[in-house]
């Protein structure tokens, strides 16, 4: 099976809305670390069928490999099964969702590489980011922009996350 993590600080609503919109028929399990950054955040979790475990964010020990972290640690996965990470300003492309489960069926990687399109004032950036994991195989380390900390062998693909998070407003 497959299982989501993602984490809420400072997250738009309508962003996490739509985060949740867009995996919710993609994966088995979705758990939301929740930082208690918005009250909302939990209702609206739940009402997607997540699981929602509170995190207590500090400004000094706060970091998104923790709260990556966290997540995995309340899947209910087994070691072989998938961890799909995406972040509550992120969406996963639909088109996209049947190339996710057959590529996730091969035996042969351990890791999944997603591109995220991420949408900037000046236009848009294209990086090719491992998403997609065995849960036995990976975690994470580093404050901001993390990837996991990955052993084994990981696969190329052109199934796409969406990143509108630094496109936003000062409003």
């Amino acid at each position: 099976g497959d299982c989501f993590g993602c984490t809420d600080p400072k997250t738009l609503l309508e962003q996490f809305e739509k985060c949740l919109e867009s995996i919710k028929t993609a994966v088995d399990e979705i758990v939301v670390v929740w930082t208690d950054t918005n009250e909302d955040i939990p209702k609206i979790a739940e009402k997607h069928g997540a699981k929602v475990f509170k995190h207590e964010y500090t400004r000094d020990t706060w970091n998104f490999a923790e709260a990556r972290n966290i997540a995995i640690e309340h899947t209910t996965c087994l070691p072989e099964d998938w961890i799909f990470i995406v972040d509550t300003d992120e969406y996963l492309d639909q088109a996209d969702i049947p190339r996710m489960r057959m590529v996730s069926n091969n035996d042969k990687h351990d890791g999944i590489q997603f591109h995220v399109h991420s949408y900037l004032p000046t236009g848009t950036s294209m990086v090719n980011s491992i998403r997609m994991f065995r849960r036995s195989v990976a975690g994470y380390k580093d404050l901001v922009h993390n990837q996991p900390t990955f052993e084994g062998m990981s696969v190329i693909t052109n199934i796409r996350v969406h990143h509108d998070g630094y496109n936003l407003t000062e409003e």
